[in-house]
């Protein structure tokens, strides 16, 4: 923790020293009002320029403190994207439910077998969000998936398309043949899964979503450990470098300090969108209380589950009632 904005400027000022500028070609640009201290002090160590951007915060009419992005003269933007997906989601029935509760987001993960039931069973059990598991669907003909699709937007449900890899507990579906369905799925999905393993197809499949304007969550699963806080660090920054809205990790726990160790990374980067698990019998805290520590979504399970340590829904509810507090 820094005293003030001022000693902040030069400590950073001193880290950059170590980097050749040309300064008769370098410009630092300060963000009014927070970032002009610390950009001022920055600037006199190093002998470079001091210029301001002017932005205009972007907030909502209800929340003027809050901030959801911002304007420049120019009248380009930056905005949040999740903020407004979330935004979005509180404006129903089902999300109005959670924020006033102060609970998770709960998604169910589906195939193509039982459809109308299992989406009647999701409305009963106040499922948030709807994950397409187009990798375990019978039938991957494209129309066909995207019929199913349709069906559950016709719910009113929030959707993730995921196609999931073998390599990280998926069907053994070619990359050509993912990147096809993620093609065709994109028009009909408010968030896109893809793998950080995935290199062949990840930058294609950030295309496909920035291009649509669908959020793109970027995950990663570890069946057999829980890596060092370090790795998981490192797995959130490349995400989020890499283009990623939504990091989501998974991990087996195999101690309690395993579990420890993912709800404390993941409530250091709370600001960063995080959607974290402790995979298994000993990891089934974090589907519970996971958003204590800062995680959006928690994933569950009708009839058969997906993953190791799932919680089936109606107990899932049960329990985040109990744990939420007042």
């Amino acid at each position: 923790m820094f005293r003030d904005r001022e000693e902040t400027g030069k400590l950073l000022g001193e880290l950059l020293k170590k980097y050749d500028f040309d300064k008769e070609n370098t410009v630092i640009l300060a963000i009014p009002r927070g970032d002009i201290p610390v950009a001022y002090e920055v600037s006199k160590k190093l002998g470079i320029p001091l210029s301001l951007v002017i932005t205009k915060k972007l907030a909502p009419l209800r929340k003027p403190e809050a901030a959801f992005g911002a304007i420049a003269p120019d009248a380009s933007q930056v905005v949040d994207e999740v903020y407004i997906l979330l935004t979005r989601f509180q404006n129903t029935n089902h999300g109005r439910k959670r924020m006033f509760k102060k609970t998770p987001m709960i998604a169910l993960p589906i195939t193509d077998k039982d459809l109308e039931i299992t989406l009647n069973n999701a409305i009963i059990n106040s499922i948030d969000i709807i994950e397409l598991r187009i990798d375990q669907f019978e039938n991957k003909e494209l129309n066909h998936i995207k019929e199913v699709a349709n069906k559950v937007k016709s719910y009113n449900f929030y959707t993730i398309a995921t196609v999931r890899s073998k390599l990280e507990g998926g069907s053994d579906i070619s990359d050509p043949e993912r990147l096809e369905i993620f093609n065709a799925i994109s028009e009909l999905a408010d968030i896109i899964d893809i793998e950080y393993t995935s290199t062949n197809i990840k930058e294609k499949v950030k295309e496909i979503a920035k291009n649509k304007g669908k959020l793109l969550l970027m995950s990663y699963h570890d069946f057999e450990k829980t890596p060092s806080e370090d790795k998981i660090q490192k797995l959130i920054d490349d995400c989020k470098i890499q283009g990623a809205d939504i990091v989501k990790y998974a991990f087996k726990a195999n101690t309690f300090e395993d579990v420890a160790r993912v709800m404390c990374i993941t409530n250091k980067n709370k600001d960063k969108n995080i959607v974290a698990i402790s995979m298994g019998e000993i990891g089934k805290i974090t589907r519970v209380a996971g958003f204590m520590f800062g995680s959006l979504i928690t994933y569950t399970y009708t009839g058969q589950s997906f993953a190791p340590g799932q919680i089936e829904v109606k107990k899932l509810n049960e329990l985040i009632e109990f744990f939420k507090g007042g």
